[in-house]
């Protein structure tokens, strides 16, 4: 005799069963993200305790975690990046760490309040904008990708009137390992609707407005400028041969519009060496903005109506100067400025 239960406990199993596998899955899943959220806020604490004692300067006041179950942000009151070197400094009321449970190697960290900002003990300066994030991506233990986004971008003294500093509807910037060269970078930067804060020495006559600005950089001995035992990493990067290539530039900076490439560097006084070739897509246009009237000697090149394909800005000794493809000679040299100081104990240290 048959048992008239049986033939139904394989459709019980059936519905058993994954309901069983799902309670195992959520269940992983919760005991996943709370590991995570301990293992982030102890890697906060540690960078904050760690920057203490370097700088005296707690890397945060406070600390919280949410976003379970689907993300894991943190939120930091009164954080605070500050450089052990005194390079530079930066603190915010409130920054926002969002990272990607499926990938913990990819971290956004966002700026919803204004950031107060000192390069090498400079006066302090204020980075506000719509949007203000930065995206950091590992691969292991080495940088993948580092991307800086910015909407509405305004930075300028904390001071400054609504309308002054400097000004950038879009910018854009990413920096990832060249893949030629694993020792060197690539630096990406876009930008839309910039408004310098005041005239460029040696270029006022191209005014303050630069519509579209596309750059496309590789910095060669890049790792030079990662060394954190260094004093003085920038010296370091010039001592190990260190250079800027521009590999392609477009840009629209009032009338004109030009396309470049090029090479810089840093001679021991730390102002900018090497060349830049210029390509303007109007000629007339970009030498009358060059010329700015007067008695510049462009001005007699204007009359002559030369064309022109390719101009040349060159770095040399602390002065540049402009070079053309015809026989103009040295036009109009500018002096250049020092970056930073040069700290004594990186100079006199080998490469």
């Amino acid at each position: 005799m048959t048992n008239p239960a049986s033939p139904s406990r394989p459709r019980r199993w059936g519905l058993i069963i994954p309901w069983a596998i799902a309670g195992l899955i959520v269940l992983g899943w919760c005991g996943y993200w709370f590991a995570l959220r301990t293992a982030v806020l102890t890697a906060l604490n540690d960078w904050s305790q760690t920057q203490a004692q370097a700088t005296g300067q707690q890397g945060f006041a406070a600390a919280t975690i949410g976003g379970f179950p689907l993300r894991l942000e943190a939120r930091l009151t009164q954080a605070a990046l500050v450089d052990p070197r005194g390079g530079y400094e930066a603190q915010t009321p409130l920054a926002l760490v969002a990272i990607n449970p499926v990938n913990p190697q990819h971290v956004i960290v966002s700026f919803p309040e204004p950031i107060v900002y000192a390069l090498e003990g400079g006066s302090p300066r204020q980075m506000t904008g719509d949007r203000v994030e930065t995206s950091v991506r590992l691969e292991g233990d080495r940088l993948a990708r580092v991307s800086f986004a910015g909407e509405g971008l305004r930075m300028a003294p904390p001071t400054a009137g609504p309308e002054e500093g400097l000004r950038f509807i879009t910018l854009g910037v990413h920096v990832r390992p060249d893949a030629r060269n694993a020792a060197d970078w690539q630096v990406a930067i876009q930008g839309a609707g910039v408004r310098l804060a005041g005239p460029v020495e040696a270029f006022e006559a191209f005014g303050q407005e630069i519509s579209a600005l596309t750059l496309g950089v590789v910095i060669t001995k890049a790792e030079a400028l990662t060394d954190a035992d260094a004093p003085d990493p920038l010296e370091l990067w010039r001592q190990a041969g260190g250079e800027a290539r521009l590999e392609a530039a477009e840009i629209t900076w009032g009338p004109a519009t030009a396309t470049g490439d090029g090479v810089i560097r840093l001679d021991a006084s730390r102002r900018l060496e090497g060349s830049l070739n210029v390509r303007p897509t109007d000629t007339r246009a970009f030498l009358d903005a060059v010329a700015g009237g007067g008695d510049n000697p462009l001005t007699a090149i204007l009359a002559q109506s030369l064309e022109i394909s390719t101009v040349t800005l060159t770095a040399q000794d602390g002065v540049l100067s402009w070079q053309a493809d015809t026989p103009l000679g040295v036009i109009a040299p500018q002096p250049l400025r020092a970056l930073g100081p040069v700290y004594e104990a990186a100079s006199s240290s080998g490469p």
